[in-house]
């Protein structure tokens, strides 16, 4: 594939991050996400409706 300018595309990626990669990026970042409610698994119907509502600004984790 060629970019406007002619060049391949390809030459210039850079590598994809891993997973394991990526996570100890944000770890040595120390980027921490805000998560705005915990839920247990059970509760997956409430988180979504949470998000539907539009209030939630952040993250809502589902545990076990």
């Amino acid at each position: 594939m060629r970019t406007a300018c002619g060049s391949s595309s390809t030459s210039s990626r850079r590598p994809r991050p891993t997973p394991a990669g990526f996570a100890d990026l944000v770890d040595r970042a120390g980027i921490r996400p805000f998560v705005e409610e915990t839920l247990a698994l059970t509760e997956a119907a409430r988180a979504h409706r949470l998000i539907e509502s539009g209030r939630v600004r952040s993250k809502i984790v589902l545990v076990p």
